[in-house]
């Protein structure tokens, strides 16, 4: 009848048993609810080997995708402005449910999916406020996609973006938007603030840049203090499966113990990979184009506005200024055009004015501005995460000598490969 009782009913018969069983139940959920275990808490009875035996049923192992899957296609968000799929609904639907079992999840929808709009119905499910609002954290070049999606899907939540010499320096400061959307360096550079207070989420994007668990980055925002946390990533494991526990660990913390634990626990090895996923699925929704191709147009398109960081901000305004005054007539016209191909990349030059369409434009290397460019590190990720799912992909440029540039920007021993962006 109850974990309090000694005998099992077994149809009409009373079957008892060893008269010790309540209290050795009860010390082994240490006041934690029978009915209501944390999901991290279950993993530790399961994995144990204490004096009861424990099991769990096919749909606690249930994956994520596969319980997403059972939800039902349609979900009523107050504040969202937005259609959505009916896979969107059922992921909104789990993400819901298991963040509020677990305290973190991986969102790790294939590219194209719309991981940015469930997240932000998310929120609007889950809402934030000032006092503790959600913190994002993104590529500096994602920073504009962030801001203008939550304006255009969520309206009605608040958004501050810290970043850029005018940030704010105490932690009162953050605390006066429902959203809080940073990059990865401001975050390490400005810790101090941001582990100041009780986050109500903190959510990941391109969380590729939190798999390495000796990076700054890892290491800085993993104390910082949230009540729930979301990594989102399409390719959760590139190198080893040091990745998973890296993303893992951020998620849950704790679920797959300490990394020296984890080393001996899970070597990279097929069998230990397997072990592995009793423990991960149900905290990924993981689902590609084709499983829910039903739901889907034909085609999407997306816009991905790239923001530039401040030092190519700085030389876009020396272009323009430079060209406008160097050009007196068709100054406006000639700026137009070598604007174009400098958000294209900084390197790029027209060297005849009378070139209308910068089909001869030049290479020019310059010290002062990087190979590597917020545009090259989005297509770089795009590409990887294509490329983690046997995928083809045809990239269009504008401008002839952009394929040489990023041949040269992806060449073994480029800062692409330095960083693992490869």
């Amino acid at each position: 009848p109850s974990p309090r009782h000694a005998w099992v009913a077994d149809g009409s018969v009373l079957r008892p048993v060893s008269r010790d069983v309540p209290d050795i139940f009860s010390r082994l959920l240490d006041g934690d609810d029978p009915t209501d275990l944390p999901y991290g808490k279950a993993i530790s009875l399961l994995s144990s080997s204490g004096p009861l035996p424990v099991f769990a049923t096919e749909r606690f192992r249930q994956a994520g995708k596969d319980a997403a899957d059972s939800l039902p296609d349609m979900i009523d968000i107050p504040g969202l402005n937005a259609t959505l799929f009916p896979y969107q609904a059922r992921g909104i639907r789990w993400m819901h449910r298991t963040a509020s079992k677990t305290g973190g999840l991986i969102l790790a929808d294939q590219m194209g999916l719309g991981k940015t709009l469930q997240v932000i119905a998310l929120l609007l499910l889950d809402r934030p406020g000032t006092t503790s609002p959600a913190l994002v954290v993104c590529p500096t070049s994602l920073i504009a996609n962030w801001v203008r999606e939550i304006g255009k899907f969520a309206p009605s939540l608040t958004v501050l973006v810290h970043r850029g010499p005018h940030r704010t320096g105490v932690f009162r400061g953050l605390q006066k938007a429902d959203v809080v959307v940073t990059t990865y360096d401001t975050m390490v550079n400005d810790i101090a603030i941001f582990s100041a207070f009780e986050w109500s989420w903190v959510i990941c994007d391109e969380a590729q840049a939190i798999k390495n668990p000796d990076s700054n980055r890892r290491q800085e925002i993993g104390t910082i203090p949230r009540r729930k946390a979301i990594p989102m990533t399409g390719t959760p494991v590139e190198n080893s499966l040091l990745d998973l526990w890296s993303l893992v660990d951020f998620a849950v913390p704790g679920l797959l113990g300490t990394r020296s634990q984890f080393g001996s626990n899970y070597p990279d090895t097929v069998e230990a990979a397997k072990a592995l996923n009793a423990i991960t699925d149900p905290i990924i929704l993981r689902r590609r184009v084709a499983d829910v191709a039903g739901d889907l147009p034909e085609r999407i398109d997306i816009d991905l506005p790239i923001e530039l960081d401040d030092t190519l901000t700085q030389h876009y305004r020396r272009v323009r200024e430079e060209t406008i005054a160097r050009y007196q007539v068709a100054g406006a016209l000639v700026a137009t055009l070598q604007l174009q191909l400098f958000c294209a990349h900084p390197w790029l030059r027209i060297r005849d004015p009378a070139d209308e369409d910068g089909e001869d434009a030049e290479l020019e290397p310059e010290e002062r501005t990087p190979l590597v460019t917020p545009k090259i590190e989005r297509l770089v990720s795009i590409l990887r995460e294509a490329f983690e799912n046997d995928r083809k992909v045809i990239v269009f440029a504008l401008f002839n000598r952009l394929g040489d540039l990023f041949r040269e920007a992806c060449a073994p021993g480029s800062r692409v490969f330095r960083e693992g962006k490869l």
